[in-house]
């Protein structure tokens, strides 16, 4: 794995990030997809406050893409409605996880139907509608939700009118940087605001700024998350954790272990944490994770788990934590130290991606020789053709 600093470094060009809201425009600005909590103050230049007249930036641009059931998708199925935008790609393992479980809990705080969510793939070569399909359904799947793909031209094309930047670098660790930022747009397309999504007091505003363009109507409260349980109110703690657990998408990073560590007998072992402390995963640890999740980073992951202090009521927290204690690991003995891994130890035949090879990571055999593949999307591609993949390799 490269050094912590490296991995989590974040290219953001506070001078083209004025220069567009003066109306230079010019500049292009581009987040690194490995990104840290640290610029809450360029956030608050970006998002602008909700006082019943928010300045309009620009136009939001054209364009026709396939949505994640394979429609066809323009600006103009988004005529009339407020919209929240952000731009990822569903192999990236580090900044848009964390983008995505912020965009699940901005859905989850505007419950108005007629509000729309709309993520941009920056990855057409990889992004199908099948794999965005697959990503929708590990984030909660929601029908205001517009995951699209276009053609590559139309992907930077897109992200210049919206005044970002796309780089495709060539790195299997890190093969594209892209914004990190959420826009806001107004029913009649044009952007209102835009708001780092690693700055919490932002989506605040974001959260703010879509009720006043809604008419007042957008955002619940925080702390509210909603989700329905099954039978009467009174079930009990664990399944309302479970339910909640599924809800704000927690198994779609914590299912993966090249994005976080496994939960699975976590409860009450012992974890090593950055910089070589060892904590208990007692429930004071683990509610902490949930409200806090940067006070204490399991060694060899980064700090990009979202705080849900803002969106779970106590009683919530509570409930999560009983249900993560619920987890044990099948048919094995717990274990005693909870080690996720330090580095990736395995390269992806498909698209040369360096991953973990562990158990959660997907994974076949062929040849007598087990392969690790960065998604199930390029598992099936090299079960349909393993010698097109291993031509000229081992």
């Amino acid at each position: 794995m490269q050094p912590k600093a490296q991995r989590i470094a974040k290219l953001i060009l506070l001078a083209a990030a004025i220069s567009v809201l003066l109306g230079a425009g010019a500049l292009a600005l581009i987040v690194r997809s490995e990104l840290r909590p640290a610029s809450a103050s360029l956030a608050v230049s970006l998002g602008a406050s909700a006082d019943s007249k928010l300045p309009v930036l620009w136009p939001a641009p054209a364009f026709s893409a396939l949505d994640q059931s394979g429609q066809v998708v323009t600006e103009k199925t988004l005529a009339n409605h407020v919209w929240i935008a952000d731009f990822i790609f569903t192999r990236c393992t580090t900044a848009c996880p964390l983008i995505s479980a912020k965009m699940l809990l901005l859905r989850h705080a505007i419950e108005r139907p007629d509000v729309r969510f709309v993520s941009f793939s920056v990855d057409p070569e990889f992004d199908t509608p099948a794999v965005l399909s697959q990503y929708a359904t590990r984030w909660h799947d929601d029908p205001r939700w517009f995951l699209l793909v276009g053609e590559l031209s139309q992907v930077a094309r897109v992200a210049a009118a919206m005044k970002v930047g796309v780089e495709h670098t060539g790195d299997p660790e890190n093969p594209i940087i892209h914004t990190s930022f959420f826009f806001l747009v107004d029913a009649s397309g044009r952007v209102r605001g835009i708001y780092d999504s690693l700055d919490d007091e932002a989506l605040k505003r974001l959260l703010n700024d879509a009720r006043v363009l809604d008419g007042g109507r957008a955002a619940r409260e925080p702390g509210t998350v909603s989700v329905a349980m099954p039978g009467n109110s009174s079930s009990h703690a664990e399944m309302r954790g479970k339910v909640l657990f599924d809800a704000i998408g927690c198994a779609a990073c914590h299912a993966d272990a090249r994005i976080a560590p496994s939960l699975l007998g976590i409860s009450g072992s012992s974890v090593r944490l950055e910089g070589g402390a060892i904590a208990v995963a007692d429930p004071v640890y683990l509610r902490e994770s949930i409200l806090d999740p940067s006070a204490r980073v399991a060694d060899g992951y980064q700090p990009l788990m979202p705080s849900y202090r803002d969106y779970l009521s106590a009683g919530q927290v509570a409930d999560l934590v009983v249900y993560v204690q619920s987890l044990h690991v099948p048919d094995t003995a717990a274990r005693d130290v909870a080690q996720p891994p330090t580095s990736a130890n395995a390269t992806d035949p498909v698209c040369g991606m360096k991953v973990v090879a562990a158990d959660q990571s997907p994974h076949g055999t062929y040849g007598g020789r087990t392969y690790y593949f960065c998604s199930d999307s390029c598992r099936e591609r090299f079960e349909k053709a393993p010698k097109k993949y291993l031509a000229g390799g081992s």
